[in-house]
């Protein structure tokens, strides 16, 4: 049977949708990531816990990774966005 699939293209057109739904879920996990911890940080008055600010630094370097594969020009400017939020965010002293 794969055998069948492979040779009629329909193998490679099924791989391509599950790789674009693995892009589209990776790219939603990020924003999830660090917008809770851009809210436990606003919520906090300023203060992040030490797995938070592992947790928005590793999205630094994922939006990093992740953007230049982005080729539509508002997803790609909400992610820079994103990028530079979790960047100041991360960066910044706890305020307390």
């Amino acid at each position: 049977m794969l055998d069948e699939l492979g040779a009629n293209g329909e193998l490679a057109w099924s791989s391509a949708i599950v790789d674009a739904a693995s892009v589209r879920a990776k790219r939603v996990l990020l924003d999830t990531d660090t917008a809770g911890c851009v809210y436990t940080w606003i919520n906090n008055d300023g203060a992040h816990d030490p797995g938070r600010r592992r947790i928005l630094q590793t999205c630094v370097v994922d939006l990093e990774r992740v953007i230049p594969q982005i080729s539509d020009p508002s997803g790609r400017k909400y992610y820079q966005r994103l990028h530079q939020l979790a960047l100041l965010i991360s960066r910044s002293p706890d305020a307390r």
